[in-house]
């Protein structure tokens, strides 16, 4: 890097003294005699010479300038009248002393360039001088962000000019959409720190191809409005389709463009570039946003065209590019040579193309044109020197400085780039000089990816010192002789432009409103059915503000919260157009993305944000997601996603240039608010669910003759209501409360209840869910996949989901080779029972990877035999939440199998942390004669397995197998009293450990099992003895002891942990309760 200049030393030290003395307010000036500092600027200036005196602004003060210059002008009167709360006036010429006067001087662009200008600060005023009218505006730009922290300057002068001619920020509006009002924002923030580049990879809404126009995309309209605005700050907006890759969002409605692989199957995010009329397709949609975009450059992404696949499985390909480019050729030179097609389209029209580095790859035939602009994000190919080398110009896009909602390992750490003295120069995988004249610049990337982890409004608050750290090194390239507490001190001080928040942030407070459909009067209500729009509603809304800016609405009448869920998704937002709202419950909005464990719970919380947008006396109601508004279909919408007509009256999401609708918000309820919550889900015999219900009074006057009653439901006995008051003030609340216990049930259940008070009434429902019996971990007997190398010893593998340990995990195959669904798992009971339930605990952590199988759809079989498994006994989809779920159903059997049929976002994996089984035993079966026989059976067969193996394999692990198992067939062996053979085949395996206890509570001490977590009992000590019990129980690494810990005569298992001890609830169980050491006294003495 070059030498710091002497003068830019001289700087640094009186920015840092601006920053520690704080932003100074008109209303509090300096004392008379304190000395003036030079404020801080973010980037640092290049040079400052100082001088004596001081210059003061004054309400006097004016900004002056040509008519050449009459938006910077203005602008800048605009930016100071909102730091002092006073009108600056703005003169065409003629400055006085005390002015702001602003000049162009073209003579002097071999000095200053486009964009560089002089300062000077003196008695008589400050004046700001430029080559080009850019030069002058970014002058404004350095004095804003001095007069927003102090009303008196220091005089002296600077000649600033930016070392870099590219610096900037790419926006993926790829895929799911970022607001009009936020990338306003990002402009304004790029304008305020001196950047120039914004890369917008975006869909325009298209005329020539309209069935390409799935959400989200931008009208001809938004795009230029925001180019106008972007070209007034000195930013120049360059769009891109990438290209032939990552095209989903322009394929997905056009398979028959779509790259065909080697069996047949299409692949909807690779353009085929053997068809003509693909090929046609995309510069068709170049030349439709040429018509809007008014930069020089094309971006065409060209990145990862192959990724997730090879060239190999695309014969058909590989045979027309050697057909088409001679012998040799290959699928890379099929690529190249559509990389250069579109940069003859591209010179044609007058503009420049650009790429990312992946895309320039190795090729026998076909050489990439040397007139490309060569963006380098990866570490891979050929190096940014040797392509400079080549004559191509290279911008630094490093995946250092890349953000991302959901990818944790692309979040930018600006302090840690600063201390390990990053400069333009560090390129991915090799330097290069930061003076190669081949460096345009470097730039920050803002990417969606997982989209649902963070909201808009979190990445602006995230990014902040990014953007202001890629300032600072590509305008002026150098520290300033500070560190990174000195810079970030910098950074605060100068905060944002005052007229960078462009929205109200919180335009209602936060209370109980009635919302209202404008012109069709319909009123926003919640019921069981979910969410609508009624004439003659009645619900109410409670408008919670969230900690980034948007609106939680719960609705008084159900508790639930309304949210966008369901639909067509992208970046697992829901993005399709007419998709139904739905009704979710209430998570906790205050919730913020950098909490602690945030991530967990991040769908649930995100999904159901609204931001509030005034439109005249009303507001538009728009998801925080999917950017779509609330709106009341008309029937007569159109749109590619549309199969059929939407249903007038019909509450769904539409974007903004396809509904009219907007609510008008009114203070109070019309009738008492109403929440049920049931806890716990679920309930079983002797175990029932405290079902709540509380009225809350927002209308305006008091309610009496308050009451909540129950209906019938079979199966349940349900108790009567209390606890509740009659009588309710405006603003109290009041709840009631009763039991609800299965006695016959199994499975889901609705209870119906009725809220009444004096004048009215309203039916709510309870959901219920019957189990039966308790939790236990069964035997796992096969999977159809499973991950055995990538994740370790332990994660990965089948057994890892029923070792009692959440921490680990089962996963599909993903090393070497992906299986797609479905995904099943095959477990097995110790006897055929009766099971009420499945509870799937999904993997959780803090990797990016937890949630990637995370299962969404179910089906689930029981069978006696392990072989016959007949129609699934339940079907559906569980939410994405990071807690055990349970399925309810009623069978009997002593096989399982669950087949997960879907991801929550669409990947191919499945996971499971841990997955158990609520079953109960059996009744004897009826008769003259209660007796089994005279050979009594824990099951219908006496032998439920070969040999009471615990699994497939008795390995919990890799191999901690104790031995071959013996034959079932009849053969000699030791007289009763002997050990069985399972435990004599044990004794040689080290990580086996042999276990005596009372199992069965008839005096007679047997034999059990312990390897790894998993447990096997007996109740005979003969060579061919059944496992009695088969479970998991605990980790691997407790130590165990024997002993009847209750006194009911049976002995158990007690596992030490550390300090603590847990006490095994019955021999059959994996449920433990907590003891102590003191207990471990009565333990029976093993060996």
């Amino acid at each position: 890097m070059r030498p710091i200049p002497r003068a830019l030393t001289a700087v640094a030290g009186l920015s840092l003294l601006a920053g520690a003395l704080g932003p100074v307010a008109a209303a509090d000036p300096a004392p008379p005699d304190a000395p003036v500092t030079l404020p801080a600027t973010v980037p640092s200036l290049t040079s400052w010479e100082a001088a004596s005196g001081t210059w003061s602004m004054t309400s006097a003060t004016r900004v002056v300038g040509s008519e050449d210059l009459a938006r910077t002008r203005d602008l800048l009167a605009s930016e100071l009248r909102a730091v002092t709360g006073e009108a600056v006036p703005t003169a065409p010429q003629d400055p006085d002393a005390g002015d702001i006067s602003l000049s162009l001087d073209p003579d002097r662009l071999t000095e200053l360039g486009v964009e560089g200008y002089e300062l000077r600060v003196s008695a008589d005023g400050i004046a700001v001088t430029g080559a080009d009218a850019r030069g002058v505006f970014y002058g404004t730009r350095t004095v804003g962000q001095m007069l927003r922290q102090q009303r008196v300057l220091p005089a002296g002068s600077a000649v600033d000019v930016p070392r870099y001619a590219e610096r900037g920020v790419t926006a993926c509006a790829c895929q799911i959409n970022i607001q009009g009002d936020w990338i306003d924002r990002l402009l304004t923030d790029m304008a305020d720190l001196k950047l120039n580049h914004l890369l917008l990879e975006m869909k325009l809404k298209s005329d020539r191809h309209p069935e390409a126009n799935t959400w989200s995309y931008y009208t001809r309209a938004d795009v230029s409005r925001l180019v106008s605005r972007a070209r007034d700050l000195g930013i120049d907006v360059i769009p891109e389709i990438n290209s032939p890759g990552h095209m989903g969002i322009w394929l997905e409605n056009l398979p028959e463009y779509q790259l065909v692989d080697r069996d047949g199957r299409r692949h909807p995010e690779m353009l085929d570039l053997s068809n003509p009329r693909a090929v046609q397709y995309y510069l068709d949609l170049v030349d439709e946003y040429d018509g809007v975009f008014t930069t020089r450059y094309w971006h065409m992404g060209a990145d990862e065209y192959m990724i997730g696949t090879s060239p190999a499985n695309f014969p058909a390909l590989a045979r027309w590019a050697e057909q088409t480019y001679g012998a040799g050729a290959t699928v890379n030179d099929a690529f190249i040579a559509f990389v250069n097609q579109v940069n003859a389209h591209v010179k044609a029209r007058g503009k420049s193309l650009r790429m990312w580095n992946d895309g320039v790859v190795s090729t026998n035939v076909v050489s990439l044109d040397r007139d490309i602009t060569v963006e380098f994000w990866y570490a891979s190919g050929v190096r940014a020197d040797v392509l400079a080398g080549r004559g191509y110009r290279v911008m630094n896009a490093s995946d250092a400085l890349y953000w991302s909602r959901s990818a944790t390992f692309y979040k930018m750490d600006s302090e840690r780039l600063w201390n390990s003295d990053w400069d333009v120069g560090r390129f991915p995988g090799a330097g290069i000089d930061p003076g190669n004249p081949m460096v345009t610049g470097a730039k920050l990337s803002i990417w969606p990816d997982d989209s649902v982890y963070q909201t808009e409004n979190e990445v602006e608050e995230e990014v902040f010192d990014s953007l202001r750290f890629v300032s600072q090194m590509t305008w002026t390239a150098s520290h300033g002789g500070m560190d990174w507490a000195q810079f970030k001190g910098s950074v605060d001080a100068v905060g944002r432009n005052p007229l960078w928040d462009n929205v109200a942030r919180r335009p209602v407070e936060a209370g109980t409103y009635t919302l209202t459909a404008t012109g069709s009067d319909a009123v926003l209500g919640a019921g069981a059915d979910g969410a609508g729009a009624d004439p003659a509603g009645s619900d109410a809304w409670t408008l919670t503000p969230t900690a980034d800016h948007y609106y939680q609405l719960r609705s008084q009448a159900t508790g639930a919260c309304l949210a966008v869920t369901e639909g067509t998704r992208h970046l697992s937002v829901v993005t399709q157009v007419g998709a139904s709202t739905s009704m979710v419950p209430c998570a906790d909005v205050g919730v913020r993305w950098s909490d602690p464990g945030s991530r967990e719970t991040a769908r649930e919380r995100n999904t159901q944000k609204w931001q509030l947008l005034p439109a005249g006396d009303a507001y538009v109601l728009r998801n925080a997601l999917t950017n779509q508004d609330l709106a009341v279909a008309t029937g007569s919408e159109q749109h590619v996603d549309l199969t059929r007509p939407l249903d007038p009256g019909a509450l769904v999401q539409l974007p903004a240039d396809m509904t009219a609708t907007t609510w008008r918000l009114s203070a109070g309820a019309l009738t008492p608010g109403t929440t049920v919550d049931v806890e716990p889900a679920p309930a079983a015999p002797g175990q029932p669910s405290t079902v709540s219900v509380t009225v809350t009074n927002h209308t305006a006057n008091a309610v009496s003759a308050l009451s909540v009653s129950a209906g019938s439901l079979p199966g349940w006995s349900v108790g009567q209501a209390g606890g509740g008051r009659s009588e309710l003030a405006v603003g109290e609340s009041t709840t009631f409360t009763l039991t609800a216990e299965p006695t016959t049930a199994a499975g889901p259940a609705t209870l119906p209840l009725t809220v009444r008070w004096d004048g009215g009434e309203r039916v709510l429902q309870a959901s219920l869910v019957a189990t039966c019996g308790t939790l236990v971990t069964p035997t796992p007997v096969a999977t159809s996949s499973q991950e055995t190398s990538g994740e370790g010893p332990v994660n990965g593998h089948l057994e890892a989901a029923f070792d009692g340990d959440p921490g680990t995990f089962w996963h599909t195959r993903w090393s070497g080779a992906q299986d797609a669904y479905p995904h099943w798992v095959t477990m097995r009971l110790p006897e055929r029972q009766r099971v009420c339930g499945l509870v799937y605990t999904p993997r959780t952590g803090s990797s990016s990877g937890v949630r990637n199988g995370w299962m969404a759809g179910y089906e689930i079989y029981v069978s006696d035999d392990g072989e016959n498994w007949g129609s699934p006994v339940a079907t559906g989809t569980l939410g994405a939440r990071a807690e055990p779920q349970t399925i309810t159903f009623d069978a009997t059997g002593q096989y399982v199998r669950l087949v997960g049929t879907s991801q929550v976002e669409g990947m191919p994996f499945m996971s499971a942390a841990e997955i158990g089984l609520r079953a109960s035993a059996l009744p004897p079966a009826p008769g003259p004669d209660p007796s089994p026989g005279p050979d009594p059976s824990p099951g219908p067969d006496p032998s439920p397995a070969p040999e009471p193996s615990p699994g497939p394999d008795p390995s919990p692990g890799p191999d901690p197998s104790p031995g071959p198992a013996p034959s079932p067939a009849p053969t000699a062996g030791p007289a009763p009293g002997s050990e069985p053979a399972f435990v004599t085949a044990a004794r040689a395996n080290a990580q086996a450990t042999i276990l005596r206890g009372d199992w069965d509570g008839d005096g007679a001490v047997t034999y059990g099992v312990r390897v790894g977590s998993r447990v096997i009992l007996y109740n005979e000590n003969t060579v061919l003895a059944s496992a009695a019990v088969v479970l998991s129980l605990g980790r691997r690494g407790d130590q165990v002891h024997v002993g009847d810990w209750d006194g009911d005569g049976r002995d158990t298992l007690a596992l030490v942990r550390g300090s603590t001890v847990l006490l095994q609830v019955s021999p059959a169980s994996s449920e433990t309760v907590a003891g102590t050491r003191a207990d471990l006294d009565r333990a029976r003495p093993q060996g």
